[in-house]
């Protein structure tokens, strides 16, 4: 039977400590249905322990990427070639999060394109496709994914925008990442994008430990409750749970091709 995909969740944040360890979390979601995990960096400090983590266990994969409020500079050659030397590791399946991010005061704008770009290219010299943050910043977003039209695939995780521009994102090549956002009281907007896409743009994701869906929210979120995200979307789309598992884990085959 095909289990979930939590397509983004991030193993090592300090917010589990001692807790959850990775393991216990991996362990979890195993016993849950939720059989394969895309854990996400969002600094260059982080990418070597996730990919060591991934490789430890088949079923879990690693995203290489910069998030844009840790945009304090480019990647030099050096990190740079150590990218490429993890990359050749099968469990090495997207580059992300990256992106961009306006929403806090003292961002640095132009840094943030530089640095999202500079991943863009990496992304198309490996192949790999994108996992996208973008908060408050949609209009630049797309100027610059339309420069490289046809060229990159990925998804918008957490996606917080209009239904316009969901729209535009597909059409750009890219999927729809939603997580436990859609089971809060005042996300009514969201929930009629999720009904309004094709199904074929959705993917599952949790953002643990962040951002923990009804009834747990203002709890430390686990990818294991990928299913609470699953069963709303189910609701919403008027399917069953499995059909909304089989869609969206094939959906994610379909982008993240290493983990099929």
């Amino acid at each position: 039977m095909v289990g979930l995909f939590d397509t983004h969740c991030h193993l090592v944040d300090g917010l589990y400590k001692k807790e959850w360890s990775p393991e216990d979390l991996i362990k979890e979601s195993f016993s849950q249905g939720v059989n394969r995990l895309m854990t996400v960096s969002c600094s260059y400090e982080e990418t070597s322990n996730l990919v060591e983590i991934a490789t430890r266990y088949p079923e879990v994969y690693a995203s290489l990427g910069v998030h844009p409020n840790n945009a304090k500079r480019i990647m030099s050659s050096d990190e740079l070639n150590q990218w490429y030397l993890l990359t050749e590791h099968s469990s090495t399946a997207a580059i992300g999060e990256c992106g961009l991010d306006y929403h806090y005061d003292g961002f640095d704008k132009d840094l943030q394109k530089k640095v999202f770009i500079q991943q863009i290219e990496f992304a198309i010299s490996q192949k790999l496709p994108l996992i996208i943050h973008c908060r408050d910043a949609f209009d630049d977003l797309f100027k610059i994914l339309e420069h490289f039209e046809g060229k990159i695939a990925g998804v918008i995780h957490c996606f917080s925008g209009t239904l316009k521009q969901a729209r535009k994102a597909i059409s750009l090549g890219f999927k729809l990442g939603f997580g436990g956002i859609i089971t809060f009281a005042n996300a009514g907007e969201l929930r009629e994008i999720v009904t309004s896409i094709p199904v074929s743009s959705i993917l599952l994701e949790t953002d643990s430990p962040y951002l923990s869906p009804v009834p747990y929210r203002g709890t430390v979120n686990r990818p294991s409750k990928v299913k609470i995200v699953a069963n709303k979307v189910a609701s919403l789309r008027k399917l069953s749970l499995q059909d909304v598992t089989s869609i969206t884990t094939a959906n994610a085959f379909e982008l993240f091709t290493k983990c099929r």
